[in-house]
């Protein structure tokens, strides 16, 4: 066994020369420990190789002119190199690839605490949702329950809106024209066979009515035509009346009932309201019978 501590350090140029073997590599170096500084008997001569700040090994050589000895020796102190390196590397690589995991691990977590919120979002949305569904449940079923109640009055009132329809639909009335002093009825009769000339309708209304209360006024003039198609015509001739210098004053619309009457207000109403507010190029025009507002 070593008796000395802290041999000299040489360096495998003079080991070459004392112990005639060849040492080739450029980080190893090696310590000698002469015969005299051991106390075995067998006078062995220990070479200490280092290859490296952490790694040794004890080489025990008792001919030390064997050089094919060292040099498998050397061999195997540079495969024992190549397998630490090698190591060294997949060390490395494994804790590179155990960061690249634990960054994901992380940003996995990050998503679930995400989805985590979100999911408690919707929940609570979920839950004024079905309170909100059960208060419109509440509502339809007290509509229901109203409609329930007022059906068989309101398909009266909708056939009766029929049937007034129904029996205007060959009428028309006929405004500002002059009362006679008869107050005869054929002479409003021939009053309106001649405007209807002069628009080109060529008809002759059935009967004729002024409707109200006589008073200083001319009141409407409604006269009945053979058929709807007649109304179509004078109503769609209309507007010649104002070229017409002994009728520019005349005008004529449509029997309308009580429930049309109230939709052409609120139009108008809604149109001068939508006037005032700024937009232009607005009017009211009839679409299938059914008056409606339009823009150029």
């Amino acid at each position: 066994m070593l008796t000395c501590t802290n041999p000299p350090r040489i360096p495998f140029s003079y080991i070459n020369k004392q112990l005639s073997f060849c040492l080739c590599t450029s980080n190893t170096y090696a310590r000698y420990i002469p015969p005299s500084l051991l106390s075995n008997s067998n006078k062995l001569i220990y070479v200490i190789f280092y290859t490296g700040d952490s790694f040794y090994i004890v080489i025990i050589m008792s001919d030390i002119e064997s050089s094919d000895k060292l040099d498998k020796i050397i061999k195997s102190i540079n495969e024992i190199k190549v397998t630490q390196n090698k190591l060294i590397a997949s060390v490395n690589s494994f804790r590179e690839d155990k960061k690249l995991l634990d960054k994901k691990f992380a940003d996995i977590d990050g998503k679930l605490d995400n989805i985590t919120r979100q999911f408690d979002v919707i929940l609570a949305n979920n839950v004024s949702l079905n309170t909100k569904i059960n208060q419109l449940e509440s509502k339809v079923s007290q509509l229901e329950a109203g409609c329930s109640n007022s059906s068989s009055l309101n398909q009266e009132q909708t056939l009766a809106e029929i049937s007034d329809r129904h029996s205007r639909s060959r009428n028309i009335i006929l405004f500002n024209i002059p009362e006679s002093a008869t107050q005869s009825n054929l002479d409003d009769k021939n009053t309106i066979s001649s405007i209807f000339q002069q628009i080109g309708v060529l008809v002759e209304p059935i009967n004729c009515l002024r409707l109200g209360k006589l008073s200083n006024n001319c009141r409407p003039l409604r006269a009945t035509l053979p058929n709807q198609h007649d109304v179509f015509d004078v109503l769609k001739n209309k507007r010649k009346l104002s070229d017409l210098a002994n009728f520019k004053n005349i005008s004529i619309s449509s029997d309308k009932t009580l429930l049309q009457r109230k939709h052409l207000k609120n139009l108008f109403d809604e149109l001068n309201s939508r006037k005032t507010a700024g937009e232009t190029n607005l009017f009211i025009k009839y679409i299938n019978g059914l008056p409606v507002i339009s823009k150029n």
